[in-house]
């Protein structure tokens, strides 16, 4: 699992890697998890940093993406 937050999420599971806090775009999701294609993504998030990341997904080849909006940002 690879988890992209604004703020070091501290000690993680042994299976999760922290991609930092840095924009994320199509070359960088294909560079952290090559295999991505043949994944489902779960995106969480602001409405507008989901529909960011949605396009930035699909962008890279990602075409099962599940997504929750947190409302209120």
């Amino acid at each position: 699992m690879s988890v992209l937050c604004p703020d070091d999420p501290g000690d993680l599971p042994a299976h999760c890697t922290w991609l930092g806090t840095d924009a994320l775009d199509a070359s960088a999701v294909r560079r952290a998890i090559p295999d991505v294609t043949s994944r489902t993504v779960y995106l969480s998030g602001a409405p507008r940093d989901v529909a960011r990341l949605r396009r930035a997904l699909r962008a890279a080849g990602v075409r099962r993406i599940r997504t929750d909006v947190f409302l209120g940002y």
